[in-house]
């Protein structure tokens, strides 16, 4: 039988001599590094030297004098649990005393990490630390927006997410000038319907908003298997819930790893933010910079080779309908009305017979969605709006001009709903 040593006395007696002899540095150090750290804060966030106070009075404040005293009480909590370890004869550190002081520091700092303080600095360093990485950006915007809205109670609007077709083409101030409300985008590069429907908790802060949705075929058969990397930074229980209803049970086995790795997230906000805290690391003084561009040179084969493979996975699809219907219907109790249009891609791209099959299924699926009254469907028919090639930047995304009639087409149908 195992026996646990008691905690050896000589190395509490060296931690608390150290602490006597070393102790009162940390009040002597901690103001002026207390005073440091919130002086320096927005300027190190936001990697701009402008930021920085300009004068003695400017660095002094009660945030930093507060930060101060933190550290210097840090000896003080040094000795308490010392003295508690001793008292409490646990059988060694790391039987009791450790672990549990583990998960209560753990869920102090997940607690602080979804202040929205803490949220604001975060993502605005990760934004201002993007440089070359447009995804980083824009995962970036989409969670401090998300933050704010929550935060600020946000009057009535439309709520627009969505992938990259959206952050391209659509001008959201543009369409708020137009309708008359605010319109709250949610939308980054690879969030086709699966991602989205994981994001829901990230949607859902007002029930007098309007959701508008611009999706097709196209979307739906994007993805041949589960991307838990483009679900993580968005993921929350509310949407997780319906893919994991919709998946059958051969499919959850094959993917338990993912789907740990996913409930993880969509309950800890730290593991959902991982890729950019470690971002942060990776990038701690100045934006990121790719070196190598040949993957972007590239990105128009890769569009024009990924729609001719739509729907490649017909399990895949079939997940993704399935989910989709019961998003849907959760999403019909928590808006004023839901609008989906039927996006499109660029004329000179045709797709393969297969993804116009799958285009077709997709449209017939969103008219019974409409028909069970949860939705309002625009096929591409009835939206009255001519794309020619000259109003596209590539196979899948608008320019300029096409931004600006994809958005005012969009403003045409929402008008009559505006909040």
């Amino acid at each position: 039988m195992l026996v646990l040593n008691p905690i050896q006395p000589s190395l509490a007696e060296a931690e608390v001599r150290w602490l006597k002899r070393y102790g009162w540095l940390f009040p002597v150090l901690g103001f002026p590094l207390g005073l440091l750290i919130k002086g320096a804060l927005w300027s190190g966030t936001l990697l701009n030297a402008s930021f920085l106070p300009s004068n003695l009075a400017g660095w002094l404040s009660p945030l930093g004098l507060l930060i101060g005293t933190i550290i210097s009480l840090v000896p003080v909590a040094w000795w308490l649990m010392l003295t508690l370890e001793i008292k409490i004869k646990s059988g060694g550190r790391g039987w009791l005393l450790a672990p549990v002081m583990a998960c209560v520091c753990f869920i102090l700092l997940e607690m602080a990490f979804r202040t929205y303080p803490v949220q604001a600095i975060f993502w605005q360093g990760v934004i201002a630390r993007a440089g070359d990485q447009t995804q980083a950006r824009e995962v970036g915007l989409y969670r401090l927006q998300a933050a704010a809205d929550r935060k600020a109670k946000s009057p009535a609007g439309f709520v627009f997410p969505g992938s990259s077709q959206v952050v391209q083409g659509i001008d959201c101030a543009e369409l708020s000038q137009l309708t008359g409300a605010p319109v709250y985008r949610r939308a980054v590069s690879g969030l086709f319907p699966i991602e989205l429907i994981c994001s829901q908790g990230l949607i859902t802060f007002n029930h007098d908003n309007r959701l508008i949705l611009l999706l097709s075929g196209f979307d739906v058969g994007a993805r041949a298997d589960l991307v838990p990397d483009a679900i993580r930074p968005q993921a929350t229980w509310s949407g997780l819930r319906h893919v994991l209803r919709a998946a059958p049970a051969s499919f959850q086995l094959r993917h338990w790893r993912n789907f740990v790795d996913l409930c993880f997230a969509a309950s800890c906000d730290l593991w959902r933010s991982r890729d950019y805290v470690r971002f942060m690391w990776e990038n701690p003084v100045a934006p990121n910079i790719i070196r190598n561009n040949a993957a972007a040179q590239s990105a128009l084969n890769q569009q024009l080779q990924g729609y001719q493979r739509l729907g490649s996975n017909p399990e895949m699809v079939a997940l993704c309908w399935q989910a989709l219907d019961l998003f849907l219907g959760d999403m019909a109790q928590h808006f004023q009305n839901i609008i989906v249009f039927e996006s499109r891609i660029n004329p000179t791209s045709p797709p393969s017979a297969s993804a116009l099959d799958l285009e077709n299924q997709t449209r017939r699926f969103f008219e019974n969605q409409q028909h069970l009254q949860r939705i309002r469907f625009i096929p591409r028919a009835a939206q009255h709006l001519d794309l020619p090639p000259e109003y596209w930047a590539d196979n899948t995304h608008v320019n300029a001009a096409g931004r600006q009639l994809l958005t005012e087409m969009i403003a045409r149908f929402v008008d009559d709903t505006s909040p």
